[in-house]
C-alpha cells in the first residue's frame, strides 16, 4: 500500500487551551473549538486550515487519557 500523504496530524494534550495558545505563537495558525466528540471522550480543537486537530480528553476512560497516562 503507498501512502499518499497526510489527512491531518492530531496532537492529544492535558490542556487543549493552552496548547491552542502555544501551537499558535509556534505555528502562527489558528484554531477553532469543534466541541466535544461524546463517542471518543474527547473535547477538540482544529486549525482553521484543517492540518492540525487538538484534542483532549474529558472523560479519564477515554482512549486520548490512557493515551496521556502512559506518557
Amino acid at each position: 500500500m503507498k501512502t499518499l500523504g497526510l489527512d491531518r496530524v492530531v496532537i492529544v494534550v492535558k490542556d487543549l487551551d493552552k496548547a491552542a495558545k502555544r501551537y499558535s505563537e509556534l505555528l502562527g495558525v489558528s484554531f477553532f473549538d469543534a466541541g466535544v466528540q461524546e463517542k471518543q471522550g474527547v473535547r477538540a480543537m482544529v486549525s482553521w486550515d484543517g492540518q492540525i486537530e487538538l484534542m483532549s480528553p474529558v472523560s479519564p476512560q477515554s482512549g486520548a487519557a490512557i493515551f496521556l497516562e502512559k506518557k
